[in-house]
């Protein structure tokens, strides 16, 4: 199941396989994981995921409102692995 390719489930039923969705793996990999706090973070998401999905599933009209909700948190990930990535390249 795509859904499950990740573990992005949200991003993957909102988004599909799109560059938002990698954008947030790449923020959850680089910005989350390598903390505690972070580490909880995912596993509170990997928790309460599949229960927004169906959700989605069972009310369509959900998912433009989810999508809306994340597109600011695909801004601010997009935002900061740029400035990340500009760091090492100078440094």
């Amino acid at each position: 199941e795509a859904a499950r390719k990740g573990r992005c489930f949200i991003a993957t039923h909102v988004f599909g396989e799109g560059p938002e969705t990698q954008i947030l793996r790449r923020f959850r990999d680089r910005y989350l994981r390598p903390s505690c706090a972070g580490r909880r973070l995912i596993l509170a998401y990997y928790r309460s995921a599949p229960t927004v999905c169906r959700a989605m599933e069972r009310w369509p009209m959900a998912r433009s409102t989810v999508k809306t909700a994340i597109k600011p948190m695909v801004w601010l990930a997009t935002c900061l692995l740029a400035d990340q990535e500009a760091s090492h390249a100078s440094g």
